[in-house]
C-alpha cells in the first residue's frame, strides 16, 4: 500500500495522542514528608549511670535565656558594676593605722618559742603585756590628762590626730606662750619626735653591744630610726621655707620608717626593752603627719 505524506503525518499525530493519553493515567509519586523525630534512649534507666546519649535529630532551637550561661552551666553576671561612691575622697589619709583612738594602745601579736630551748635572753611574754601597759605608761609619764586645762587652740589642733592625749601632753610644755597655730604646733611636735628617736637610738646602741644574738636586728632598726632623724631635720627646714608640700611627703616617709623599726623590735622581743618607748615614737610621728595635713600647701 502506498502512503502519501498526508497519511504519514496523520499516523504520527495519532501516535502522539495515544502516548499522551497513557501518561495522563499515571499518578505521580507523593513526596515523602519527614516525620518529627523523637528522642529515644538506647539503654535501660539506671540511677547510678550517667545519662545516655540521645538520638534526637530535632532542629528546633531553644529559647534564649535572659542571662548568658558559661560552658560549665553557671550563669555569667551581666550586671553593671556600681560606680565609685562619691563619699570617698581623692585625698589620701594622713593618719597612721597603727593605733586606735579608743585605747591609744597597739596590740601586737604574741608569738611562741620555736622549741629549741634557747631564746637568747628574749622574754616571749613581754609583748603580751605591752598593750595593757601602754596606757599606764602614758599616765605615769604625763599624769591624769582629764585634770589639765589646755589651750583651746591646741586642743582643736590635737583633736585631729589619732592620739590627742599624747599630742596635748607633749606639745603643751613646748609652747608655753604665743599663738597655737598649726605651724607652731607642728614644729613643736617634730621636736618631740626628734628627742624620742634620739633616746631610742641610744637604747639600741647600748643593747646591741651587749647581745650579739639580736645585734643584727637591732642595728637594722637603728638604721630606720637614723633615717627618720635626718628626715625630721629636713622637715623643719621645709617648714621654715614654707614648703609644706615637701613637709607632708617627708613626714609620710618618717612614719613608714619608725613603724617598720617598731615592728622589727617587737619581733625581736628583747626582755630588757620597754616597748612603750618604741611605740611612743610611732605615736608622735603619726601626730606630726596629722598636724601637717591641717596646713594648706
Amino acid at each position: 500500500m502506498k502512503l502519501n505524506n498526508q497519511t504519514l503525518i496523520s499516523i504520527i499525530l495519532i501516535c502522539f495522542a495515544l502516548i499522551g493519553k497513557c501518561n495522563s493515567h499515571v499518578k505521580p509519586s507523593p513526596t515523602p514528608t519527614p516525620a518529627p523525630s523523637t528522642s529515644t534512649s538506647t539503654c535501660p534507666p539506671c540511677p547510678s549511670c550517667p545519662p545516655c546519649p540521645s538520638t534526637s535529630t530535632s532542629t528546633s532551637t531553644s529559647s534564649s535565656s535572659s542571662a548568658p550561661s558559661s560552658n560549665d552551666g553557671t550563669e555569667t553576671d551581666t550586671s553593671i558594676p556600681p560606680e565609685t561612691s562619691s563619699q570617698f575622697s581623692d585625698t589620701p589619709t594622713t593618719e597612721s593605722p597603727s593605733y586606735s583612738p579608743s585605747n591609744n594602745s597597739p596590740s601586737p601579736t604574741t608569738s611562741t618559742s620555736d622549741g629549741d630551748g634557747d631564746d637568747g635572753g628574749i622574754d616571749l611574754s613581754a609583748a603580751g603585756s605591752f598593750s595593757a601597759s601602754f596606757a599606764d605608761y602614758l599616765k605615769a609619764k604625763f599624769g591624769d590628762q582629764s585634770k589639765i586645762h589646755y589651750n583651746p587652740g591646741l586642743k582643736q589642733i590635737c583633736g585631729h590626730t589619732r592620739n590627742p592625749d599624747v599630742c596635748l601632753a607633749t606639745i603643751s610644755p613646748m609652747i608655753k606662750q604665743g599663738t597655737f597655730d598649726a605651724v607652731h604646733v607642728l614644729e613643736a611636735s617634730i621636736l618631740v619626735c626628734t628627742q624620742n628617736i634620739q633616746t631610742i637610738i641610744k637604747i639600741i646602741e647600748a643593747h646591741a653591744a651587749l647581745s650579739r644574738h639580736v645585734a643584727t636586728g637591732l642595728l637594722e632598726c637603728k638604721g630606720h630610726y637614723a633615717k627618720a632623724l635626718v628626715s625630721l631635720h629636713q622637715a623643719l627646714k621645709a617648714i621654715h621655707a614654707r614648703n609644706f608640700g615637701v613637709v607632708s611627703t617627708v613626714l609620710g616617709g618618717i612614719v613608714a620608717d619608725v613603724t617598720s623599726a617598731e615592728a622589727k623590735v617587737m619581733d625581736l622581743k628583747v626582755a630588757s626593752f620597754k616597748f612603750e618607748y618604741f611605740s611612743f615614737v610611732s605615736v608622735t610621728a603619726s601626730n606630726c603627719l596629722s598636724i601637717s595635713s591641717l596646713i594648706p600647701h
